[in-house]
């Protein structure tokens, strides 16, 4: 049996390793080698809380709207309440979900390196040829939309034709991202 590659990367602070192998399931053999960890984080518990937050207030803004408002509403009236009412959800519940359900699986083969994210659908599925793969790294971006804009990772395959494929983003470290980077060359022989 093959040592385990993860053993001789070194990270950058002691108890760096025990984290990634909590975070990270590596799973190496003869064809194919897989790389999967769980989304589950604080951000989902939040989303949800203002979900929670979002939902009641709406609630108590409807109740007091029908008891003090009037009693004969429109059709109309009635679409705008719950168009109100899928706003919150829309805007916190999905991405609550997938943040506390979701998992990415990285999967390459002989043939194939893709990229997955489920089960709750959040990004397109990532498929390239493992032989038209040429290199392989990870890209430090700003987060848009919050200030200060945090920053994240992402990591792409460039293909033989030097165009490239963003098969995952949105990580929050820099070595998690390196760790899967060396994964994929090591396994692809880059």
């Amino acid at each position: 049996m093959a040592a385990d590659p993860s053993e001789d990367w070194s990270p950058e602070f002691p108890d760096e390793l025990e984290r990634r192998r909590k975070r990270f399931r590596v799973e190496r053999d003869a064809t194919s080698l897989q790389i999967t960890w769980d989304w589950a984080s604080a951000a989902g518990a939040s989303f949800l809380f203002l979900l929670g937050f979002g939902l009641s207030g709406f609630i108590y803004f409807m109740f007091l709207r029908h008891r003090f408002g009037n009693p004969k509403l429109s059709a109309a009236q009635h679409s705008s309440d719950v168009l109100m009412l899928l706003l919150p959800i829309a805007m916190y519940g999905y991405p609550g979900l997938a943040a506390l359900f979701n998992k990415t699986v990285i999967r390459v083969d002989a043939a194939r390196l893709s990229a997955r994210s489920g089960p709750m659908p959040w990004d397109w599925p990532r498929d390239v040829s493992t032989a038209d793969v040429g290199r392989v790294y990870c890209e430090e971006y700003k987060s848009w939309g919050r200030a200060p804009a945090p920053v994240l990772y992402r990591i792409k395959a460039v293909r033989r034709d030097a165009s490239e494929v963003k098969l995952v983003d949105g990580l929050g470290s820099p070595s998690d991202a390196r760790f899967i980077v060396e994964q994929l060359k090591a396994y692809l022989r880059l």
